[in-house]
């Protein structure tokens, strides 16, 4: 699975956060390894789009945070919501961006442009509701 969020600014200054919801077959599930195996199913293999809630018209549009999550397909909510927890509590004591976590199977990735690192958490709050929500209509 990889499901991302968001905050994008259209060229005519809309903004807005726009959530993807995919998912790989069974054969191609990622294996993550590293932060690089993150990198490369959010910008190679995202899989097949299932769902996306999309507040900005997608394309061309530019990129001030994102929140990638990289799980097996099967992956629960309360896993993944167990993972953006632990990586929430070390959002101010990261030095390295994008900040990264990596555990059970579950890959995470959330960046900033500099303007919004003010407001980390409430950033990371933000767009981890978004795609919580996503997920959830997704599935139901």
């Amino acid at each position: 699975m990889y499901l991302t969020s968001q905050r994008v600014v259209s060229k005519d200054g809309q903004e807005g956060i726009n959530s993807f919801f995919h998912l790989h077959r069974p054969h191609k599930q990622p294996k993550l390894k590293g932060p690089a195996d993150i990198t490369a199913v959010a910008e190679d293999n995202t899989g097949k789009l299932i769902k996306d809630n999309c507040e900005v018209e997608p394309g061309g549009n530019r990129v001030k945070s994102y929140l990638d999550i990289v799980a097996p397909d099967d992956a629960g909510e309360k896993q993944i919501t167990a993972a953006l927890d632990n990586l929430q509590g070390e959002i101010d004591q990261s030095k390295m961006w994008p900040i990264t976590y990596l555990a059970d199977g579950i890959g995470i990735r959330f960046n900033t442009d500099m303007e919004l690192y003010k407001a980390l958490e409430e950033e990371f709050s933000t767009l981890k509701a978004s795609a919580l929500a996503l997920l959830r209509s997704a599935r139901k």
